[in-house]
């Protein structure tokens, strides 16, 4: 399906946001964007905007040709809809994946996000869903489901029945996965 992309000032912005300060480093740029309150609320819990631009670091870290493509942006007043695609060579360790460090395969890897977007009366982004499929984001990094069996544990219970590269993936705290 063909992508809608809206002509409305909010909709440029998020385009170019994507582009000079999340798949580059622009901290300056990234944080006149974000309202000082900034609400991220994700698959695995809220962030403030100091845990969501770590979280652009370590994408940037892990992901060589870090590529945001807005794939559509439908704009209501102060909101955005957005469906999103990242991509990027995965070269480097992946420390912010939702169950901790992974090991970098070399492989291009594409995943989807969808955003819904709250923006302030002065134009900055106040708040943010966010909704992707993690399972499939981390087969993508090469992180596979073991048989249940093998391990006495139910493979739908998460992180626990996960390897990478065929060694139980390292977890860590992570307020992304346990929230």
């Amino acid at each position: 399906m063909p992508g809608f992309i809206s002509d409305s000032p909010l909709a440029r912005g998020l385009i170019r946001i994507g582009d000079e300060a999340i798949t580059r480093e622009d901290d300056a740029k990234l944080r006149d964007y974000y309202a000082e309150d900034y609400l991220f609320h994700g698959p695995g819990g809220d962030l403030g905007f100091g845990e969501l631009r770590a979280y652009f670091a370590a994408l940037r870290a892990a992901f060589s040709n870090l590529r945001i493509v807005r794939e559509q942006i439908i704009a209501d007043g102060r909101f955005l809809a957005a469906r999103n695609t990242f991509s990027g060579t995965f070269t480097s360790v992946f420390t912010s994946s939702p169950i901790g460090p992974v090991e970098p395969t070399g492989q291009h890897v594409e995943w989807e996000v969808i955003n819904t977007f709250r923006y302030d009366d002065d134009g900055r982004l106040a708040e943010e869903w966010v909704q992707t499929d993690y399972r499939s984001f981390l087969a993508k990094l090469g992180v596979t489901a073991t048989e249940s069996a093998q391990r006495g544990t139910d493979t739908s219970q998460g992180a626990d029945s996960l390897t990478a590269g065929g060694k139980p993936a390292t977890q860590r705290d992570d307020p992304q996965r346990d929230a």
